[in-house]
């Protein structure tokens, strides 16, 4: 399987794309390569947020076979019907006209000006970056992108289950720092970083998860852009056993059940 799809492997860049149900995606300089791991039901493989317009598109093994793509509504969709599965790997190469831009899948706000972060929808970065995956701090932090319907102050409200800890939810301007809690137990007493923390309101707990309002987040403007959730404390890994069994091991990892962020918008 390698030697045939070398194309695709070496001398690439990684996944630009956050998440993708069906697999993941290499590039080089006027490529994307399509490593379809989980067949689409529907023979419909979806790429969504390229803005780039495709020229061609075929498998990496068979290029005298073109699809038929399709790109609507942000989605660039191709048509896998005649594609003969590889029992290893099927890759498709996919190529595109201009320097790559994609639009990051996002949030949008409903009718009631409420954005919803999906917990299944994070992106998760280890300490030293995304593509960190041997790393004993896999999941350091969690990412979205949200696109803001204006400018102003969103109240924040956490649908999770875990047990007490403080976390952080930033974007480019701002942080909300906070402290959660589980059983639905409001917390009395906030450990102190910066002096911004918000008391947190739990407004109920629905099984063993907890929904709180923990403060606002304040966005500079309106449009897509990155919500970051991370640990209110650092973890740096240290040189002797000794010292690293000193930290709190709680930071090792984010250790939250995220079922959902919202973003309430201001209602001026």
């Amino acid at each position: 399987m390698a030697r045939k799809n070398n194309e695709a492997i070496f001398e690439t860049d990684l996944n630009p794309f956050l998440k993708l149900d069906w697999g993941q995606v290499s590039t080089s300089n006027d490529a994307l390569y399509l490593h379809v791991h989980h067949w689409p039901e529907d023979n419909k493989l979806v790429l969504p947020g390229l803005v780039n317009k495709v020229q061609l598109a075929t498998p990496l093994t068979a290029i005298e076979n073109q699809l038929a793509v399709e790109q609507l509504d942000g989605d660039t969709v191709i048509d896998l019907a005649s594609v003969k599965k590889d029992l290893n790997l099927t890759i498709i190469k996919l190529s595109y006209t201009g320097t790559l831009t994609i639009v990051p899948k996002h949030s949008k706000a409903d009718q009631n000006g409420i954005i919803t972060l999906a917990g299944e929808q994070a992106t998760k970065h280890g300490k030293f970056g995304k593509e960190s995956y041997r790393s004993m701090l896999k999941d350091f932090s969690r990412s979205w992108y949200v696109d803001v319907p204006r400018a102003g102050s969103y109240q924040v409200k956490v649908n999770y289950k875990m047990r007490y800890k403080d976390f952080i939810l930033a974007n480019s301007s701002d942080e909300l720092a906070f402290n959660l809690k589980g059983k639905g137990k409001k917390v009395k007493t906030l450990q102190s970083f910066d002096g911004n923390e918000q008391a947190v309101k739990v407004s109920k707990s629905t099984g063993q998860n907890v929904q709180a309002t923990v403060g606002e987040l304040n966005f500079t403007q309106a449009g897509i852009q990155k919500i970051v959730f991370k640990q209110g404390q650092g973890f740096e890994l240290k040189a002797s056993t000794k010292d690293f069994k000193a930290k709190d091991q709680r930071y090792r990892a984010m250790n939250i059940d995220i079922d959902s962020i919202k973003l309430v918008a201001p209602t001026h």
